[in-house]
């Protein structure tokens, strides 16, 4: 699975929807399906069990993500 925050990647391990979902908490049809939907959207690619964020600029403007929320420095 890739991860993304405020342009930076990492690459962790495997995760399971299951596991996403419990995350999150919200059940795991409802991930299944804001996965299909955000991949619907052209904002997340899913191959081989992996998940590419292609326009992070993109997916962060459709998330409202909000780099202060999280007190991160900005980017230089």
């Amino acid at each position: 699975m890739i991860a993304a925050g405020c342009c930076r990647m990492a690459r962790s391990g495997s995760v399971t929807q299951e596991q996403l979902a419990d995350t999150l908490g919200i059940t795991v049809v409802h991930a299944q399906r804001v996965i299909a939907a955000l991949r619907q959207d052209g904002l997340i690619e899913l191959r081989d069990r992996q998940i590419t964020i292609p326009d992070i600029a993109r997916l962060m403007e459709f998330s409202e993500f909000n780099p202060d929320y999280l007190h991160l420095p900005p980017e230089s």
